[in-house]
């Protein structure tokens, strides 16, 4: 190695180091972030011992001149601010997540956003950006670059949208919902075919043997159909057209208080009521409680979601949680292991787990 000639104006070593080190960084063209020799070669090329080459290093560093990164090495310039990556979800329109503008799926968006919330932490810079069916490419989602995230509320709007930035490549993209044809991207979603008879299960640990399912019959509750039937089948339920309560509505409470006066009138002898979604099992609950019908007492009622405003406060409800946390999760880790911009073409399914509450008895109880 070629020895270089200190030259300064006296004084100690170590400061006639700091500017050969100065002008070792200027004459090789070194830039912010370039590493520089190690400590041992830096004795070596200016004849000094490793404990002045560290004194010095220290001083460049607290002079903001240099960084170093311990198993790393030593850099040019003062150590970068690490950049706050960016996690955000597209919504299909804004303030979904308020009341008096979205009054049927509300608490369901709050509960994403929460679960977003809980994830971002201080690792990322979570946001929602608002962007509709025919309306312009979201200028914000033009900023985001590789190291972050962008999911979506679900495949279908903004479909322009989505497919642009997987066209593009230049930002990871994950969607909620199921795949839909020619959409390359990662897809997460829940899993009702398992969930529903999970949730049979339990109910059926806790005595009951007479379940009734009340839920849709628009073409998406089909995979909450197909697992009641599964699952009742599995355990010896009745299963036939008497257990099953398909209106053809969205998963609301007013379906949910509607379906309590159909069962009351059909003159079901079930002794639980499992639903499609949290919200039709509090509107179910309050139809039973109009009609002198108590729960649990009489009947058990369970619910499919997980809703704050339905299991932290009355009627404090029995659910299937579902794992959103979990599903936001394993996504970002599958990206990140990747290390690629394009997202991986998956779907991955989730099942959530139990959330007992007080809308079914306990075993307990039952034999009581």
């Amino acid at each position: 190695m070629e020895r270089a000639v200190l030259t300064g104006a006296g004084g100690p070593k170590r400061v006639m180091i700091k500017s050969a080190i100065l002008r070792l960084i200027a004459e090789n063209g070194f830039h912010p972030g370039d590493r520089l020799p190690g400590q041992n070669e830096l004795a070596a090329r200016f004849q000094t011992t490793v404990v002045t080459i560290h004194r010095a290093l220290a001083e460049l560093e607290a002079e903001r001149k240099i960084h170093r990164i311990n198993g790393s090495g030593t850099f040019v310039g003062p150590r970068p601010i690490p950049r706050t990556r960016n996690l955000c979800l597209v919504l299909p329109g804004e303030h979904l997540d308020e009341p008096s503008v979205n009054p049927l799926f509300w608490p369901h968006v709050r509960h994403l956003l929460h679960a977003f919330i809980f994830v971002s932490g201080t690792d990322w810079r979570f946001a929602t950006i608002a962007s509709e069916t025919g309306q312009p490419f979201p200028s914000s989602l033009h900023e985001l670059g590789r190291e972050d995230v962008v999911f979506f509320h679900h495949t279908k709007q903004p479909r322009a949208v989505l497919d642009q930035m997987i066209r593009e490549g230049k930002t990871p993209v994950v969607s909620f919902g199921l795949p839909e044809p020619g959409l390359r991207c990662l897809t997460i979603d829940h899993d009702p075919e398992n969930g529903i008879p999970k949730a049979l299960h339990y109910l059926y640990s806790l005595g009951y043997r007479r379940i009734l399912f009340a839920g849709s019959s628009l073409a998406w509750g089909k995979p909450w159909i197909n697992g009641f039937l599964r699952g009742a089948e599995v355990l010896g339920l009745p299963h036939d057209e008497s257990f099953l309560l398909l209106l053809p509505t969205d998963q609301t409470q007013e379906s949910g208080h509607r379906a309590a006066g159909l069962i009351c009138e059909r003159g079901v002898r079930c002794d639980a009521v499992l639903t499609d979604s949290d919200m039709r099992a509090v509107g179910l609950i309050e139809g039973f409680r109009e009609r002198g019908i108590r729960v649990p007492e009489d009947i058990g009622v369970m619910g499919y979601d997980g809703l704050d405003n339905a299991t932290r406060q009355p009627p404090f409800l029995t659910t299937l949680r579902t794992p959103f946390e979990q599903m936001i999760r394993t996504a970002l880790d599958l990206l990140d292991s990747r290390r690629a911009v394009r997202s991986p073409v998956r779907h991955l399914k989730f099942v959530g787990e139990i959330l007992p509450g007080r809308t079914v008895r306990t075993t307990g109880e039952r034999d009581g």
